[in-house]
């Protein structure tokens, strides 16, 4: 009601309602029935509405008491007691046994019979571990070093309390040991096989051992790690880098090339793929990761026999590789191999034939299929040139 004249109308006609929607405009009467009906309407929206609202908080105050009686008001979660390594000094030294003598691996496995899991796996009763590591150790006939790695690593690695098992990359056969490739395997048959879910991976030589109880066995979340055993500790002259990897890591950069022979080449190769993936590569400090050299019998032998090159070379005439060259020219494609030669397609070049628990370890059993792998890096190699 706009305008006072109509005021004086609405008291003449108390039948009818004037409503005026703008101002100025023409007066409409509206029926008192029809106003009667519309807040009659209303009248039972509003009771409706505040009926359902009254069995609402009724329903919800009936699950609000059943949660109380299932879960009472003073339980709560209670935040996971995280492991942490026990405190050591950086230079306290490992207790090393007198690493020349013979040792054997039958009487190294019995002395841990019972003091692990089957398959050599450890976890701490007392907390939540932070990681769940998978320790993978490229082996072939060494029993010997294999023994005194096992007697060393294990009260080394407990003292850090974290969870992890001994996993050994035994390739059988006798051709070119091929690191990478067998590190990819462990990865892939370590994430199905193992009791737990690993989220770190190791990938650690048998023939060498820390010396020292302060250097920790963890991943970084910063970025692959790298610990250097040096040539100088080594009898046959070459350096060994031991590298630490979370998961997410080892799959953001495709893992290890599965083409290389030897034990070299392929860590090269990884240093590139982290540098292309812009990851931050961390070197532990040399002077407090020293490691102990477990001399071995023999030095591996990773030629390519003559028949196997032969029959690969004639199956590629166009090619002009010669063994020694391999490897080098290998390096010169890593960046385009990142995506398309690693972790991703590991499952192409090998077989598991056996997972065997061990007291002290889990030994996967893997046949490579070295034609596989070389007619790969060939046709890399002639993509590249």
């Amino acid at each position: 009601l706009h305008q006072p004249e109509l005021l004086t109308q609405l008291h003449q006609q108390p039948a009818d309602l004037v409503v005026d929607a703008y101002p100025g405009s023409e007066p409409k009467m509206m029926s008192m029935k029809v106003f009667g009906a519309i807040h009659s309407f209303t009248v039972q929206s509003s009771l409706t509405n505040t009926i359902l609202s009254l069995l609402i908080l009724i329903t919800f105050g009936t699950i609000y008491t059943s949660v109380r009686n299932v879960c009472p008001p003073n339980t709560h979660l209670k935040e996971p007691n995280l492991c942490s390594p026990q405190v050591r000094k950086l230079s306290a030294r490992v207790s090393l046994p007198d690493l020349r003598r013979r040792k054997d691996l039958a009487q190294a496995e019995f002395g841990w019979n019972g003091r692990l899991e089957p398959g050599g796996v450890f976890g701490p009763g007392h907390c939540t571990p932070v990681f769940n590591i998978a320790v993978l150790i490229p082996y072939r006939k060494n029993n010997r070093v294999l023994a005194h790695f096992i007697d060393v690593i294990h009260p080394f690695l407990q003292q850090q309390n974290i969870r992890y098992s001994l996993v050994l990359l035994n390739q059988t056969g006798s051709l070119p040991f091929l690191t990478g490739l067998m590190y990819n395997a462990g990865v892939v048959e370590s994430l199905w096989n193992l009791p737990f879910v690993p989220d770190c991976f190791l990938f650690h030589e048998a023939e060498v051992v820390p010396e020292l109880q302060g250097m920790l066995y963890h991943c970084s979340h910063q970025g692959p790690s790298l610990f250097r055993a040096g040539a100088d500790r080594l009898t046959d002259g070459e350096d060994i880098e031991i590298a630490a990897l979370t998961r997410l890591q080892f799959e953001f950069i495709n893992g290890f090339s599965n083409l290389y022979k030897g034990k070299n080449a392929y860590v090269e190769d990884m240093k590139k793929r982290v540098k292309e993936k812009e990851l931050l590569l961390l070197r532990a400090p040399e002077q407090l990761y020293t490691y102990r050299n477990i001399p071995k019998n023999s030095k591996l032998d990773d030629q390519i026999p003559d028949s196997t090159w032969n029959k690969i070379m004639t199956l590629n005439p166009s090619a002009s590789i010669g063994r020694e060259s391999y490897n080098r020219l290998l390096l010169d494609s890593t960046e385009s191999r990142i995506e398309k030669d690693g972790f991703s397609n590991a499952r192409y070049f090998y077989k598991l034939e056996r997972i065997v628990r061990h007291s002290s370890f889990t030994e996967l059993r893997i046949d490579i299929d070295i034609e596989k792998v070389l007619a790969a890096g060939i046709t890399a190699i002639n993509q590249e040139t």
